[in-house]
């Protein structure tokens, strides 16, 4: 929440942990669906100070409101989500303008997300992010099948190529999750490309693509191709994907459609 660098201490860290006493997994049922619950009698109820906040004695389970009112506010909070925020919308390297109004927007609004999110994307700087970002694993799939219109029921394969692309659902070590920049993706990319190839030979089973309808939607050659780049295509584009049987799977693999 504060970043690895977030100016908190040791200390910081144990007096959290104190608030967080007394709350524990509901155990008094067949199975654990994920509940909570707060045990007064495990609760250290003294006094705290989280990040030069007290928490007075006596709060009780609201000790866990008033920590995380405290973490939530907290100025590194807002630079670290706003840098998360705009690494995701806008680059890897995200300029430094857009990162303070961000979070500017954050702590002003009181951690109001979609107010956050409103003044993220009326910066220039997001308005020029177009092709700036490579697609996760997971999103260059989805979108690939959405692209393509494709009808598909093969839960298993689709995860196969996935985890060949190193994006697994739920299966990072580490809770910092997935990787939101390019270079942890480029060692996959083959496996990107052999899935464009697959997905449109129709060779993954339990996938069809409806070929001859996406064509007859999109009415011309460069119309299909500026369906898959996002725009019209350059002479080389065209050259390139007219020229090849594998045209469509080109596209999917190039580096317009593999961007965002």
């Amino acid at each position: 929440t504060l970043g690895v660098h977030g100016g908190y201490t040791q200390k910081d860290v144990m007096e959290t942990a104190r608030c967080l006493t007394g709350w524990t997994v509901r155990s008094n049922e067949w199975f654990r669906n994920g509940a909570v619950e707060f045990e007064e009698k495990n609760h250290d109820d003294g006094e705290k100070v989280v990040l030069g906040e007290t928490i007075p004695v006596g709060l009780g389970r609201k000790d866990l409101d008033r920590v995380l009112e405290i973490i939530s506010l907290h100025p590194a909070t807002a630079e670290f989500l706003a840098t998360k925020l705009c690494r995701r919308f806008i680059s890897d390297d995200p300029p430094q303008s857009a990162i303070e109004i961000t979070q500017q927007a954050f702590l002003s609004s009181g951690g109001d997300i979609p107010s956050t999110l409103r003044a993220l994307f009326h910066t220039e700087e997001f308005k020029e992010a177009r092709g700036q970002k490579l697609k996760r694993p997971f999103r260059y799939i989805v979108s690939a099948l959405r692209a393509t219109g494709t009808k598909t029921m093969a839960e298993q394969s689709l995860w196969d190529y996935l985890v060949r692309m190193g994006q697994a659902p739920f299966q990072f070590p580490t809770p910092d999750g997935y990787p939101d920049a390019a270079e942890p993706w480029l060692g996959t990319l083959f496996w990107r490309w052999k899935f464009a190839v697959a997905l449109c030979r129709n060779g993954i089973e339990g996938t069809e693509i409806q070929r001859e309808e996406l064509k007859k939607a999109c009415q011309t050659e460069e119309g299909l191709m500026a369906h898959f780049l996002g725009r019209l295509p350059n002479e080389v584009e065209k050259e390139t994907f007219n020229s090849s049987e594998e045209g469509m799977a080109l596209m999917l693999a190039s580096p317009a459609f593999q961007r965002c």
